[in-house]
């Protein structure tokens, strides 16, 4: 099993190494068991290039989040999710995975998109397509799906881990307090990666041993 020390963790993000993953597994630490958690990522916005100084965290919400070249070619979309890992303070991070419902793609066959670590976002704060240029801190994985409503396929649960897990222990040890998370799409030109997910089903799945 591997142990991590402040330097190491910020050493794995830095290197973008993914981490070896214990899918679950319940491996004796000491006098500890490593348990799995689910949190929300009960906080969430959109930026949009076609209104780049427009925040959007109170309005075009109901569609739920948006990434990449719309379909109908009126803008870009980047989305950025927020988790609170208050409950991991001092853990040790064996495996972090972060699970979103795709609920639309315009075509039929699976293409990827972007989970990146951000900056900590805030409903106080407005955040626009120009402003967030600089949020977009370590790229984590890439997971590709579809959902092609016009072929009634159904909604896809898309699952990244790659190296979220040193991204999240880095958190912890931050003492942040959030583990903050961006989805782009790697061609933003590209209309067949346009997607809509079920933001409010969002979440950040850890299994971490508690802080002794």
């Amino acid at each position: 099993m591997r142990e991590y020390s402040r330097r190491s963790a910020l050493g794995l993000l830095g290197a973008a190494i993914t981490v070896p993953v214990l899918a679950g597994e319940a491996v004796a630490v000491g006098n500890s068991t490593p348990v799995m958690v689910s949190l929300p990522a009960d906080t969430w916005t959109q930026v949009n290039s076609a209104n780049p100084n427009w925040s959007y965290w109170n309005t075009d919400r109901h569609e739920g989040a948006k990434v990449g070249y719309a379909w109908d070619g009126t803008a870009r979309y980047r989305s950025f999710f927020q988790a609170s890992i208050a409950a991991l303070r001092g853990a040790t991070v064996h495996d972090a995975r972060f699970e979103v419902w795709l609920d639309h793609s315009p075509t039929g066959q699976p293409t990827p998109v972007d989970l990146f670590y951000t900056a900590p976002i805030s409903p106080a704060i407005p955040l626009t397509w120009n402003n967030s240029g600089g949020h977009w801190r370590h790229h984590l994985a890439t997971v590709s799906g579809n959902a092609w409503s016009g072929a009634g396929q159904p909604d896809q649960l898309l699952s990244f881990s790659g190296a979220l897990t040193s991204a999240v222990q880095h958190a912890v040890f931050s003492d942040e307090g959030v583990v903050s998370l961006g989805l782009k799409a790697p061609d933003e030109a590209n209309r067949y990666q346009w997607k809509r997910f079920r933001s409010a089903d969002a979440r950040l799945v850890v299994t971490y041993t508690p802080a002794a």
